[in-house]
């Protein structure tokens, strides 16, 4: 049974927006596991692929948004922070609105973001 968050919040602000000219800028991790709060829930590291098809896991709160801390970049690699995502949405068009939504945190120094999920196995593109 693949599980997926029904819905992750956040802020991201003019101060919690770091890049990798930012002093303590935090390297990405790529570090997906299970959440330790949810371990019986989210060991999810097969749960990923259907068949001969593969989903990317893509996050709700992008690995971007906590690069300013390390520990905060660990837990957004807990798969209970996953969401199955085809390649092309998780690769282009949601990296876009993540890009796009830190613009908009720097612009208007604080934006809140609400992240949600629908659907089931069954309704997943092929």
């Amino acid at each position: 049974m693949l599980l997926y968050p029904v819905k992750v919040y956040w802020v991201d602000s003019t101060e919690s927006i770091c890049n990798t000219k930012t002093p303590g800028h935090v390297k990405r991790t790529n570090d997906f596991k299970a959440d330790p709060k949810l371990a019986d829930y989210t060991d999810l590291k097969d749960d990923y692929k259907r068949g001969n098809e593969r989903y990317d896991r893509g996050h709700n709160m992008d690995a971007a948004d906590n690069a300013c801390d390390i520990d905060q970049m660990r837990e957004c690699f807990y798969f209970s922070n996953m969401t199955p995502q085809a390649k092309h949405l998780n690769e282009q068009t949601w990296k876009v609105l993540e890009d796009h939504t830190r613009k908009l945190a720097i612009s208007a120094r604080k934006v809140e973001i609400w992240c949600g999920s629908f659907g089931s196995i069954e309704n997943m593109a092929g």
